[in-house]
This record gives C-alpha cells, sequence and structure tokens, in this order.
C-alpha cells in the first residue's frame, strides 16, 4: 500500500507511533546526558581526592607511571610531570636495587593474578639519590581497559628512624646493665659476707 492508498486514520496512527519513538529517543538521550554528567561529576570528585591526599598514590602500567597525584611526587622528589615522562629503566630504578626483585617480581605476579601480600616495605631512591622507606599497599586493576598495578604509599622514615633509635637506646641499656652486674660482683667479691657486730670489718668503701 502506497502513501496514496493509506487512509487519514492510518497516516493518523503512524504519525502517533514516529511521535511515541522520537519521545523514547529523547528520554535515552537525556539519560545517557545524566550519566555522563554523573560520571564527569564521579571522577572530578575522585581527582580532587586523589590529589589532596596525603597519602602517595601512583598507577604503574607496562613498567611506567601513568597516573600519579602531588603526594607521591614530593615523596620522591620529582614533579607529577617528570614522574609520567620516566622510561620502563627510570621507573625500575626509583626502588632501591636490593629491594627491586622483591618489589618487581610481586608486581610481575599482581598483573598474573597470583596471591601476593597487599601491603609491604621496601626502600625507595629519590631523585636526588637519598633512600626512604616507604610502607605499599597493591592491588590489580584495569587502567584504560589494560591491566595495571595501582599503589598507594606512606613514607615510614620517621618510624623507621625510630625503631633504629629504640634498638640502640636498648643496646646501650643492655651495656649499662650488664656494666652494673659487674661492677656489683666485684663489690661483693672484695666486701665478702657480712660480718658479725662482734668483729665489724672496715666499710667496703675503705678496701674497693
Amino acid at each position: 500500500m502506497n502513501d496514496d492508498e493509506k487512509t487519514e486514520e492510518q497516516h493518523l496512527h503512524e504519525l502517533a507511533q514516529l511521535r511515541h519513538r522520537i519521545a523514547e529517543l529523547e528520554k535515552i538521550e537525556a539519560t545517557r546526558k545524566r550519566a555522563e554528567e554523573a560520571l564527569r561529576e564521579s571522577e572530578e570528585k575522585y581527582r580532587t581526592w586523589v590529589e589532596q591526599s596525603l597519602q602517595g598514590l601512583v598507577v604503574v602500567q607496562d613498567f611506567r607511571i601513568v597516573f600519579t597525584n602531588i603526594a607521591f611526587a614530593e615523596i620522591f622528589g620529582y614533579t607529577v610531570e617528570e614522574l609520567l615522562s620516566l622510561s620502563p629503566e627510570e621507573v625500575r630504578a626509583i626502588v632501591h636495587p636490593e629491594d627491586q626483585a622483591l618489589v618487581w617480581g610481586r608486581f610481575q605476579d599482581c598483573l598474573a593474578g597470583k596471591p601476593v601480600p597487599p601491603r609491604y616495605e621496601y626502600r625507595g631512591i629519590r631523585k636526588d639519590g637519598t633512600m626512604r622507606w616507604l610502607e605499599m599497599f597493591a592491588r590489580h586493576i584495569k587502567y584504560h581497559a589494560k591491566p595495571a598495578v595501582q599503589a598507594t604509599f606512606v613514607d615510614i622514615a620517621d618510624r623507621k628512624q625510630a625503631e633504629v633509635d629504640r634498638a640502640r637506646l636498648l643496646k646501650e641499656l643492655e651495656a649499662k646493665n650488664r656494666e652494673l652486674e659487674r661492677f656489683t660482683y666485684t663489690v661483693r667479691t672484695i666486701c665478702g659476707p657480712r660480718s658479725s657486730p662482734s668483729r665489724a670489718s672496715p666499710p667496703c668503701s675503705s678496701r674497693i
């Protein structure tokens, strides 16, 4: 049936269907726009939280830093832009040579989906070559549809120094205790057992 043969009622029915379809498409488009706006707001809130976080945050993919925040940059003494431009070899080098097997081995295991401890400590190397003790929490994620590792960092240099100071003080205390024990033993050896009142011995101080 061509358009000339359609009745007015059929034309009206088709027009109503077309309007209904247009209304559905407009509703879908409005829903899509609201979802996109909500996603943008969510991403903006997340980015603001990340940038203002006191913890360092980094996403490593193919041994390159593809995302990081200011806190992480400050820990290592770089700018964010410098970190994003580091080569894979330079990224490996921000880990202390003695800890690279641990850190990058677990990085590979994490990417492969193998069970690895989510938290551990290691030594990082800053841009100026100095070493910093760090505590890292890492997990496997998808970043732009590709496998990556996201990690948060806490600078624990002060805690590590406190542990060193505590160990040193304990060692000094143990040495003082041994010295006191030797002195006490010497005094007892010289003074001997307490004498009876009728045959009092000279004070120990006169014999030491």
